[in-house]
């Protein structure tokens, strides 16, 4: 996979930290791999909202209709009781 040099700066003390766990070696792909997966945590709550969302919808969709079928029967009941 290709590479793209970026410049990026990070508090003194989460670099050392970074460079205590990773060895100066390893620190950019330990940073492309918490970008990416930090992309996918960010992707993946979008998604939880979106369906939550559509969720809410349909529930009120469904208890709108929901609605409209009880006033319906009550006309029934209404219509059978004067019988």
């Amino acid at each position: 996979m290709a590479s793209a040099r970026v410049n990026i700066s990070f508090p003194e003390d989460l670099n050392a930290e970074l460079d205590r766990i990773t060895g100066h070696r390893f620190k950019s792909q330990f940073v492309a791999d918490a970008v990416r997966e930090k992309i996918r945590r960010l992707e993946e709550d979008k998604l939880k909202n979106l369906l939550a969302e559509g969720y809410r919808a349909a529930r009120e969709e469904g208890l709108a209709i929901s609605h409209d079928f009880d006033v319906a029967n009550m006309d029934i009941v209404d219509h059978d009781e004067t019988r």
